[in-house]
């Protein structure tokens, strides 16, 4: 009979015990994650000093700043232009940077006048008698300035073949540009 009533206890409490841990565990997944995270300095000083810097393009006429992850490609050979330099987005983006000086009035520009032109295309953003910019969205996105100065016209201009925006990286460029003369 005593045996019988441990059994018996035995195949009641069992159960109960079993419906209280699954009713703990339930209860605790459901519940918000407590503790502290830290975070390894060391990692985190590592990757600081792995982020690219912005780089100083110092030319013969011009000196300007350009983003971070461009690299300077090679540049065409053209009697045309009395300074030219292109760079190359290392993201993997296809985003060109390109920056040429020429010897001509800005009304005499084949660049200018294709986009003064077309302005279905090329949305005339800013206007003033020493500079213009332009922006299209159509096959891409492309952003171009034409600074005017003593004789001389200095185009930027950056594209990308999807959509990207283009004018933080733009602005880096366009904002740091100085004549040299």
């Amino acid at each position: 009979m005593i045996r019988a009533r441990k059994t018996k206890i035995l195949v009641i409490s069992i159960p109960l015990i079993l419906v209280g841990l699954v009713l703990v565990l339930i209860k605790s997944l459901n519940s918000p994650a407590e503790g502290t995270i830290t975070k390894n300095s060391v990692q985190n000083q590592s990757r600081q000093k792995a982020e690219p810097k912005t780089g100083i393009y110092d030319g013969k006429l011009i000196r300007f700043a350009y983003p971070a992850g461009y690299e300077k490609v090679g540049n065409p050979k053209n009697s045309g232009y009395l300074e030219v330099v292109n760079y190359f987005s290392t993201d993997h983006t296809s985003t060109h940077l390109a920056v040429t000086v020429v010897a001509e009035d800005l009304a005499n520009d084949p660049g200018y006048n294709l986009r003064k032109s077309h302005p279905e295309t090329y949305r005339l953003v800013l206007s003033s008698p020493t500079e213009k910019v332009f922006t299209s969205s159509k096959d891409g996105s492309e952003q171009t300035e034409y600074l005017v100065h003593g004789g001389m016209v200095a185009s930027i201009s950056m594209t990308v073949p999807g959509t990207k925006d283009l004018s933080k990286d733009f602005a880096i460029v366009s904002n740091s540009l100085q004549w040299r003369q």
